[in-house]
C-alpha cells in the first residue's frame, strides 16, 4: 500500500530523486516532507508539475482569481478529470484526513453515482460503455461530450459543509483554469458564472491555454516510449471513479493496491506503460 510515510525500495528501485532534494512539485519543501509517496517520473508527478506550472503562470502574470473563499457556484458543474488526477486527489485526501474519513467519502461518492444514474440514466449508460480499439478517438470524445448535463443534482463530493474545497491544493486542472484561462479559438461570448458573465467581460484578466494543451492531453493519452503507440484512458466525472473502483464494497486499501493505480502514483511511467501493454495484448 502506498502512503506518505513509507514506500519500499523494491517499488522505487528506479528512483532518481534524493530524500533531501527539493520536491518535484515546486513547493520548495524537501521530497521526504512533501510528495514522498509519488515517484518523480510517474504520471502523478506530471500532474503535479502541470498544476505548479499553471499556478506559477497566474502568479507571474499577476492575474487575479475571481473565485472567493466560500463560493461554490461551479462545484455543481459537470466536468471530467483523468484517472491520474483522481489518484493524486485520493492520495492527498487519505494522507490529510485518514483512512476512516476516506472510506466515508467513498460511500458518499458511490451514493452520488447512484443519484446521477437515477437523474441522468441515458448519460450514465454512456459512462458505463467500454472503450475498445474499434472506436476512434473522435468517436470516444463524442461519446463523452454528447448530451452532457450542464449541472449535477449534487455538488462535488469534495465540497464540505462550509462550501470549501477539501482538496484545494490538488484540485483538478479544470478547476484551476476555470474563469482565468481560455483557448485562443474559444468564443469570447461564452458565459462562465455569475461573477464572469462572459470571457470577454474578463478578458484583461485571462491567460491563454494553448501552451498547456499537449500537457493536458498527456493526463489521459499515455504515449509509450520508443513505440508509435498512444494508450487512451477515458476521462470521467469525479463521482464515477468511486463507482468504477469501489463498487461491491471495495475500500481505500483495495484502491491503492490496484496494479494500475499503484503504478500511476508510485512507479515510473515506463513501468506503468509496460504493464498496460501486457494487459492490452
Amino acid at each position: 500500500m502506498l502512503s506518505r510515510s513509507k514506500i519500499t525500495n523494491e517499488k522505487r528501485g528506479d528512483l532518481i530523486m534524493g530524500r533531501n532534494d527539493k520536491c518535484f512539485c515546486g513547493s520548495g519543501k524537501k521530497y521526504k516532507n512533501c510528495h514522498n509517496d509519488i515517484h518523480e517520473e510517474s504520471i502523478a508527478a506530471d500532474v503535479l508539475r502541470l498544476y505548479s506550472s499553471i499556478d506559477e503562470d497566474i502568479k507571474v502574470n499577476n492575474k487575479k482569481k475571481i473565485c472567493q473563499k466560500g463560493c461554490s457556484e461551479c462545484c455543481s458543474d459537470f466536468f471530467l478529470i483523468s484517472e491520474a488526477e483522481f489518484a493524486v486527489i485520493l492520495s492527498y485526501f487519505k494522507s490529510t484526513y485518514g483512512n476512516e474519513m476516506t472510506n466515508e467519502l467513498i460511500k458518499k461518492g458511490i451514493e452520488f453515482s447512484k443519484t446521477f444514474e437515477k437523474d441522468e440514466p441515458e448519460y450514465f449508460r454512456q459512462l458505463t460503455e467500454n472503450m475498445n480499439t474499434s472506436k476512434s478517438l473522435d468517436s470516444l470524445n463524442r461519446l463523452i461530450i454528447n448530451n452532457i448535463p450542464e449541472k449535477q443534482s449534487l455538488p462535488c463530493v469534495f465540497l464540505n459543509n462550509e462550501n470549501q474545497c477539501m482538496i484545494y491544493d490538488v484540485r483538478p486542472v479544470i478547476c484551476r483554469i476555470h474563469g482565468i484561462y481560455l483557448k485562443s479559438t474559444d468564443s469570447k461570448n461564452v458565459r462562465v458564472c455569475s461573477k464572469i458573465p462572459t470571457y470577454e467581460s474578463n478578458i484583461s484578466n485571462m491567460l491563454y491555454l494553448d501552451n498547456y494543451e499537449e500537457k493536458m492531453k498527456e493526463l489521459f493519452q499515455y504515449k509509450v516510449e520508443n513505440k508509435n503507440l498512444v494508450m487512451i484512458r477515458r476521462e470521467y466525472p469525479i463521482f464515477y471513479y468511486f463507482k468504477f473502483y469501489f463498487d461491491q464494497n471495495k475500500d481505500v486499501e483495495f484502491y491503492f493496491n490496484h496494479p494500475i493505480i499503484s503504478r500511476i502514483l508510485g512507479q515510473s511511467k515506463k513501468t506503468l506503460f509496460d504493464l498496460m501493454c501486457q494487459v492490452n495484448k
